[in-house]
């Protein structure tokens, strides 16, 4: 079982560059996995795309007419779902999807009602909601209308509907949907928008479920009002027969190039093989030891830069929220104003951020756009690879979507393909295979200077003629890592290989690989066959 974050916001349009790289930078950093988007303004016949490396799969409803309405829903990378079917509606108002994450069928709903007549496109919608849905049912979606009494901050003409509030909660009974805000917070009071012409608080934004499937809730939040003018909704669900994400530790590069960092590194690494090469153990296990107590410093090092950036951000925010919670309780014109300012200092930090992230963008295009390299290299491969197989044809014709399954599938085909045994078979068997299968041998000479051990300058030259950029195996570390602190290394990393031999060998751990299969171009993705292995070893064997 797994928990997955549906993210619901109204984006208040999404046509800048600068607002697009704030939304989706905002969105992965709450760890949204499902977001449901309204208000994005794409007109259909220009339509920008949503997707990234972090959201690889959109799902668009546009206005044919203008630059206004529109939803979408956006879906993470790392979440096995695949969609089967869609329904989309020429006015923008609402898109159905239907897939399955993992074995599961499910129906994904985004709703973004007009701001009059809301009951009667409600009903419309929901009409043809219940003839698409298969499976459990999230709608997300901006109602524009309230389920409960909107609380005034101000003496204000704008009266409440109750009249159109029970029309609501009707059509919500006949279609047997709940709101998961409330169902989670029966007493509670918040707010997902605020009337500055009404002076009205409204909780407008709303998750809606069938009753048979709210126990799959965990949580339901609303967050503060920062960059748009409505507060996301929040809901965390654990879904069933979904495998939890597992995570692979990467080296952040960015973190070598810092020279304070550096040097940090430098007296770790120095400081650990001081204390630790005491001869108690061989030379391999002290070098792959000591990749275990960099791991931690990395990791430490990471978290306090990436705190550092934020600082500011989560100050304000911090300040936004408190502020934010007393003009809902004692509004005051005060409250108001300190409120506003700070949104208004955090969208300008936020646009100062985005507006250097493009800049910088165009800045690479300009200066390797014409040139062949790592930039044509990615444009010209498929953008967006699918990071799972969310299903997988057995050896007896049956479909599993279990991960656990589709892993065993995998490694039976690859254990009978290459014919693997449980035991190496014995050195003397390979002894004669080579002497027949090898015409030429070598003179003592050669043998004895191919013995000879590595140098240094051996090493250097190596790592030197090792590509950057290249994924890293299963330890995280990179060939600028090595390359980095090669004079600290290099030394143990020598001994490490030099010690190797009828002996000694490598600890199990320097030999593992991280095995990533490619599906082949037009071929059936249900099948072991049709998928290439690549082995991805560490760097430093």
């Amino acid at each position: 079982m797994a928990k997955i974050r549906l993210i619901s916001l109204n984006v208040r349009g999404l046509n800048h560059p600068a607002k697009r790289r704030i939304a989706m930078a905002d969105l992965r950093k709450q760890k949204c996995d499902f977001a449901f988007l309204q208000e994005t303004h794409f007109r259909l016949d220009s339509a920008p795309t949503l997707r990234s490396t972090y959201f690889t799969q959109g799902f668009y409803s546009n206005f044919e007419a203008s630059k206004s309405r529109g939803v979408a829903i956006l879906v993470a990378s790392h979440i096995p779902f695949t969609c089967t079917s869609q329904m989309t509606d020429p006015q923008g108002r609402f898109i159905f999807i239907k897939g399955h994450i993992g074995a599961r069928l499910v129906t994904l709903a985004n709703i973004y009602l007009p701001n009059t007549h809301q009951c009667t496109a409600f009903r419309k919608i929901l009409n043809k909601l219940a003839k698409f849905a298969e499976g459990p049912l999230f709608c997300g979606g901006d109602f524009n209308i309230s389920p409960d009494s909107p609380k005034e901050a101000a003496a204000s003409p704008g009266a409440s509907q109750p009249s159109k509030r029970r029309r609501f909660h009707q059509l919500l009974q006949t279609f047997q949907l709940v709101d998961c805000w409330r169902a989670m917070h029966p007493a509670g009071r918040d707010y997902t928008f605020y009337s500055h012409a009404a002076r009205v608080y409204s909780r407008l934004d709303l998750f809606l479920m069938s009753h048979h499937t709210l126990h799959l809730i965990r949580t339901v939040s609303i967050g503060s009002i920062t960059w748009s003018d409505h507060a996301p909704v929040l809901m965390d669900l654990e879904v069933p027969d979904l495998p939890p994400r597992q995570y692979q530790w990467r080296l952040n590069e960015s973190l070598l190039k810092d020279v304070v960092h550096r040097e940090y590194l430098t007296e770790a690494i120095t400081r650990y093989f001081d204390e630790n090469d005491n001869g108690e153990v061989t030379d391999p296990l002290l070098w792959e030891a000591h990749k275990s107590v960099l791991w931690g410093q990395l990791i430490q090092l990471g978290a306090r830069c990436k705190r550092d950036r934020g600082d500011k951000i989560q100050s304000l925010l911090a300040d936004i929220q408190t502020f934010e919670t007393l003009h809902k309780t004692t509004p005051s014109a005060e409250h108001y104003s300190a409120l506003s300012s700070l949104r208004s200092e955090l969208r300008e930090l936020l646009h100062h951020h985005a507006r250097r992230s493009l800049l910088l963008t165009k800045r690479s295009y300009y200066l390797h756009g014409n040139k062949c390299g790592k930039l044509l290299a990615r444009a010209l491969r498929q953008k967006y690879q699918s990071t799972y197989i969310p299903k997988l044809r057995r050896s007896d014709g049956s479909v599993t979507h279990l991960n656990d399954e589709i892993i065993a599938e995998f490694h039976t085909y690859y254990h009978s393909l290459y014919n693997l045994r449980d035991s190496p078979p014995p050195a003397k068997l390979m002894a004669d295979y080579l002497a027949k299968a090898l015409d030429v041998t070598i003179s003592p000479d050669q043998a004895e200077a191919l013995d000879v051990p590595f140098t240094s300058g051996e090493l250097a030259e190596a790592l030197k003629a090792t590509p950057t950029g290249k994924s890293p195996g299963p330890d995280g570390f990179s060939i600028g890592y090595y390359r980095t602190f090669l004079k600290s290394l290099g030394p143990y990393l020598l001994r490490s290989f030099n010690a190797i031999d009828e002996g000694t060998s490598f600890p199990a751990e320097a030999l593992r690989a991280t095995i990533s299969l490619i599906p082949k171009p037009g071929k059936d993705p249900l099948s072991c066959s049709n998928y290439r292995p690549i082995s991805l070893i560490n760097n430093d064997i």
